[in-house]
């Protein structure tokens, strides 16, 4: 059987006192209307013995409390949110704001978890990823500050902390071609960003004079788990032996199922295929052979994002963050 929660009320009737009383008193102002410093310390007692727990919604209408960011994840499946969502609320913790959290599937909004939030006073709503952003305007109309870390198409009223995409494919085109590389393929999940980062990767070989081996830019699938297995597969059958001798993957999930994919079909990565990623994610770093990887300043984008969130109104835009590449041992020399 579910135990009721403890009210003011009952500590009130308890300690025989005024429900007043003991508001003021687990409020910390008690002392302004002169109260008993013996009585506001029985109160304050009481309920840790009894083991109160103030309502927060209540404390936030009454002008006390954290707070409230609302935070979204774009996609839980997805290996890059799990350590997004931890650093936002690492660094939220620190800033001195709750959160309240909601996570999609396949990017698809949840209604029951956005009406969750509606619900809540929030002073910013943060969104990680892409995605489809029609939902987001109720909020935007309420006047919450709307800011999402990542690319997509732009909703009006909502701010953007971004990643500097062109440079960090850039570094991995560079890279690959100064280690001879003429033979490249790119790998990706179908969303929009690796989508983007497909084009990125087109433009950036075309003022090399250089392109992607026919056939070999393939979005394969929605679910960055699976896109890289199966985009090696549609690879292998369109080449048949004639394999490149690179492969750039849109994000270090896809990579990591092209490490797989590579060795289902017999291929050793650096020696038959090179492989790089695109997040570095601590998964990217303990893979096998552990990937070279375009980093996101992560960290710095959420402090971005939470001083937009502080900032308020008076907020400056955010100027894209600059990537670097994490050069590891799934590549080498053509």
């Amino acid at each position: 059987m579910k135990a009721r929660r403890i009210t003011q009320k009952d500590i009130a009737r308890e300690l025989g006192v005024s429900s007043s009383l003991v508001s003021r008193s687990l409020a910390g102002t008690a002392p302004a209307i002169g109260a008993n410093p013996g009585t506001v310390r029985r109160i304050q007692e009481q309920a840790r013995r009894v083991g109160y727990i103030p309502n927060a919604a209540a404390r936030q209408l009454r002008g006390h409390g954290q707070p409230v960011v609302g935070l979204v994840a774009a996609d839980l499946e997805d290996p890059y949110f799990g350590p997004a969502v931890a650093e936002v609320i690492r660094q939220s913790h620190r800033a001195g704001f709750a959160l309240t959290l909601a996570g999609f599937e396949r990017r698809q909004p949840g209604l029951s978890d956005v009406d969750l939030l509606l619900q809540h006073d929030l002073k910013a709503l943060l969104i990680l990823g892409g995605g489809p952003l029609d939902w987001v305007k109720p909020f935007v109309e309420r006047g919450v500050a709307v800011i999402r870390i990542g690319r997509g198409l732009a909703y009006p009223g909502m701010a953007e902390v971004t990643l500097d995409e062109r440079t960090g494919m850039g570094l991995v085109v560079r890279h690959l071609t100064d280690l001879g590389h003429r033979k490249l393929a790119f790998i990706g999940a179908k969303l929009e960003v690796h989508e983007y980062r497909l084009s990125l990767v087109r433009q950036l070989l075309r003022r090399r004079g250089l392109s992607l081996m026919r056939g070999c830019a393939i979005l394969s699938d929605p679910d960055v788990n699976e896109a890289g297995v199966r985009g090696v597969d549609l690879l292998a059958a369109a080449r048949g032996e004639d394999w490149p001798t690179a492969i750039i993957c849109s994000s270090d999930a896809v990579a990591l199922g092209v490490l797989r994919g590579l060795a289902n079909h017999g291929l050793r990565v650096p020696e038959h295929v090179s492989v790089t990623g695109f997040d570095d994610l601590a998964l990217a770093r303990l893979a096998t052979p552990p990937l070279t990887s375009v980093r996101q300043p992560l960290a710095d984008m959420v402090g971005d994002a939470l001083r937009m969130v502080r900032a308020g109104r008076e907020a400056k835009p955010s100027v894209p963050h600059v990537p670097s590449l994490m050069v590891r041992a799934s590549t080498t020399s053509a």
